[in-house]
């Protein structure tokens, strides 16, 4: 969460104050030339759709990809997990070579970027906006 300032009765710009908590009042020498009071508030940050997209793309198909090259070294490593990869996205067949763990990879890829992009816009039509 992050605080932020606004002076009383005009618009004037947000500004950062350190170590003021939230609800006190701050009288800062500025914003026009003479003394303002400023009310704290605290602000729910939003998550960025596209940015929480990308990352969990990329870490659930960086996790297909590391344990499918770890199941071509050891076969028995990591087997139930793409088992059950196998079991959601068709075509998948583990353990049938390098072809099939980069298939899995670009599955885990769309799959976890659409995981992400719904779940920060989940997050961001649930979560309030402000308290006071």
């Amino acid at each position: 969460m992050a605080l932020f300032v606004r002076c009383a009765g005009n618009r004037a710009p947000v500004l950062a104050v350190p170590d003021i908590a939230a609800g006190q009042t701050y009288t800062y020498p500025g914003c026009g030339g003479s003394e303002r009071r400023y009310f704290w508030r605290r602000i729910i940050m939003r998550l960025h759709i596209t940015a929480l997209a990308l990352a969990a793309g990329l870490l659930w198909g960086g996790a297909i990809l590391a344990v499918g090259l770890a199941n071509m070294a050891w076969p028995d490593y990591g087997r139930a997990f793409l088992d059950l990869a196998a079991s959601i996205y068709p075509g998948y067949r583990p353990g049938t070579g390098m072809g099939s763990v980069i298939t899995g990879t670009l599955y885990g890829l769309v799959d976890g970027t659409i995981g992400g992009a719904i779940f920060a816009w989940l997050y961001n039509l649930l979560a309030p906006r402000h308290t006071a």
